[in-house]
C-alpha cells in the first residue's frame, strides 16, 4: 500500500519543480566574466577619454533607437521582447559594470552583429560587422531581424561613408582617419512626460532639470561603417 505522506511530498516537489522550470523560462540566462575585457566592442568597459570636446547640442532623440528598441534602463528587456529572449552577460564591477545581450543573423549575412548594453548609469547599442571573437560570443542569439541593412532610426547603418554619417550627426568632436567621434552634454528641463518617465525609474528622485550625456562613435574601414556605438545618460 503507498505511503500517503510520501504522495504528498512527491506531489509538492513535483510542484515546486515546474515553478522554477517556468521561471527559468521567463527569465534570460545570465552568465558573468567579472574579470574579464575581451569585448573590445564595449564603450562602457573601456578607459573614457576625457579630452574628446563636447558639443553643447541634442542629438536628434531618433540616433537612440535600432529596431523601435529604444536606448534607457530597461533597453535589455525592451531586446528581449522584439528580437527574443537571449543570455544576459554580466562583466566588470564598480563604474565598468555592465549587462549585455547579443543577437546575429538567423541566416548567413556576414558576421553583423547587433548589441545591447545597461550600465551603472548608461544604456548602449552597437552595430558592427566582423572583429574578433570574445568571451560570451558564443552566446549571441540569432533572429531574422538582424541583417547588415539594420538603420538606426536617423538612418545610420553599416556600409556608410563618413559622409553619410556626418550628413546625419553634423560635426564630429574628434576625428581620425578611420573613426568618428561625438561627445554632447546638454542640461534639460524635466518636461511633464520626463518626470513621469523618469519617476517611474527613480521613484526618489526631486528634480527641474536633468542632464543628458551622449557620445557616439563610428569606425570605418576603406571608407565604409563598420562599427557603430551610440551610448545614452540621464542623470537628475
Amino acid at each position: 500500500m503507498a505511503n500517503p505522506l510520501r504522495s504528498i511530498a512527491v506531489f509538492w516537489l513535483t510542484m515546486v519543480l515546474l515553478v522554477l522550470r517556468v521561471k527559468a523560462q521567463d527569465h534570460p540566462t545570465r552568465s558573468g566574466y567579472a574579470s574579464d575585457n575581451s569585448d573590445w566592442w564595449s564603450f562602457t568597459g573601456a578607459p573614457y577619454d576625457s579630452e574628446i570636446p563636447e558639443q553643447h547640442r541634442e542629438p536628434s532623440p531618433e540616433n537612440f533607437q535600432v529596431l523601435e528598441i529604444e536606448l534607457g534602463d530597461d533597453v535589455l528587456a525592451r531586446a528581449a521582447s522584439k528580437l527574443g529572449k537571449t543570455s544576459v552577460v554580466e562583466r566588470g564591477r564598480g563604474a565598468l559594470a555592465r549587462a549585455q545581450a547579443c543577437y546575429v543573423p538567423a541566416e548567413g549575412e556576414g558576421r553583423t552583429h547587433v548589441a545591447f548594453e545597461k550600465g551603472e548609469l548608461n544604456a548602449v547599442f552597437y552595430l558592427f560587422e566582423g572583429g574578433q571573437d570574445w568571451k560570451g560570443s558564443d552566446l549571441c542569439s540569432l533572429s531574422p531581424l538582424v541583417t547588415k541593412n539594420l538603420r538606426t532610426a536617423s538612418g545610420i547603418g553599416l556600409g556608410q561613408s563618413p559622409a553619410e554619417v556626418q550628413a546625419i550627426l553634423g560635426k564630429p568632436s574628434k576625428t581620425s582617419p578611420d573613426k568618428l567621434i561625438y561627445s554632447f552634454y546638454v542640461d534639460k528641463k524635466a518636461s511633464p512626460e520626463d518626470v513621469r518617465r523618469i519617476h517611474e525609474q527613480y521613484p526618489q528622485a526631486d528634480f527641474e532639470t536633468y542632464s543628458l550625456t551622449v557620445y557616439i562613435e563610428a569606425r570605418f574601414s576603406q571608407s565604409k561603417l563598420i562599427y557603430l556605438a551610440i551610448s545614452k545618460a540621464e542623470v537628475s
